[in-house]
């Protein structure tokens, strides 16, 4: 059974596939599919959480001191990930053209997510055209197994609720606290009894540095990196020393104050994952990172247990 996930975001359609045969994706392509080689080795970021025999969780980093992160190997069963824009992904040519050339073999079920409406409808009746099957749509309202602590479920961001789904995989029965680094950076609390709390979000990485180019006259567009010192000694520096350690220091904050409110002093695993986590790997914010996560969830999503449920 092979399985097509799709999470389309704002700037991206990030998907995968699994196979139940529960093979492994190279190494060399994992890591150049989440990210460059060189910048993946440089920062030394721990490999992805395959599952939760093969790591120990750890208490958070308020109650772990000089905790250094946990490595585990591939997901298992992910045989191809990958990562287009969205404005390609949403014309029929460029989905057949860009996805169906990243997916060979057949595919027997498909789970999508989305955090563009208007744009939903449109990717599922892609997918129905280019491999003959209908997507499963995940929303609050379809069966997924967890309660949603919103006023309102229906305005979580069905990206959180796939990623919550994921760490619900690796991490069962356990408090768990998910930062997503993408354009927004979200910090979302799931309890061990399946109850998404909620959390908080925050403008990305990458909004940040443009946002400050943007509306201002005399501050450059850089590029995201760690920089060197706190205390830059040019413009560029500045900017490079504030877009980091403010971004780390506010996911630190809102992991301390979120853990607190969600789980008081209970123990709970942090979980990194999106484009912008491994750039914190040293940072010791995070229990592992696990870059696919929402793929994982839409996979949990899209098992027959869900279908029936």
């Amino acid at each position: 059974m092979r399985t097509l996930v799709l999470n389309l975001g704002n700037t991206s359609l990030f998907g995968g596939v699994f196979s139940d045969e529960r093979g492994r994706m190279p190494l060399r392509q994992f890591r150049s599919a989440a990210t460059s080689v060189s910048e993946w080795n440089s920062a030394q970021t721990p490999k992805v959480a395959a599952s939760v025999s093969e790591w120990t969780p750890k208490p958070p980093l308020a109650h772990v001191r000089g905790y250094e992160g946990i490595a585990a190997q591939p997901v298992a069963g992910l045989i191809a990930r990958f990562r287009i824009p969205t404005r390609e992904a949403a014309t029929a040519r460029g989905f057949a053209r860009l996805v169906a050339r990243r997916v060979r073999g057949r595919i027997d079920r498909a789970a999508l997510c989305s955090v563009v409406p208007a744009l939903t409808a449109l990717v599922a009746r892609h997918i129905k055209r280019t491999f003959g099957i209908a997507p499963q749509i995940l929303t609050a309202d379809t069966p997924h197994g967890l309660k949603i602590g919103y006023h309102r479920p229906r305005e979580l961001g069905t990206d959180r609720l796939a990623a919550a789904l994921g760490a619900q995989v690796l991490c069962p029965e356990t408090n768990v606290i998910v930062v997503d680094c993408g354009t927004a950076t979200t910090v979302t609390a799931l309890r061990r009894d399946g109850v998404l709390a909620g959390g908080a979000i925050f403008p990305g990485l990458s909004l940040w540095a443009d946002l400050l180019a943007a509306r201002t006259a005399q501050l450059p567009r850089i590029a995201l990196r760690k920089p060197r010192a706190a205390v830059g000694r040019s413009p560029r520096e500045a900017m490079a020393s504030g877009l980091y350690h403010g971004h780390a220091g506010a996911i630190r904050e809102l992991i301390q104050r979120i853990h607190v409110e969600a789980f008081g002093r209970q123990k709970a695993v942090v979980i990194g994952t999106g484009g912008h986590a491994p750039r914190f790997a040293r940072e010791k914010l995070f229990t592992v990172l696990a870059p696919d996560l929402i793929l994982i969830g839409l996979r949990a999503f899209a098992a027959p247990k869900h279908n029936h449920a």
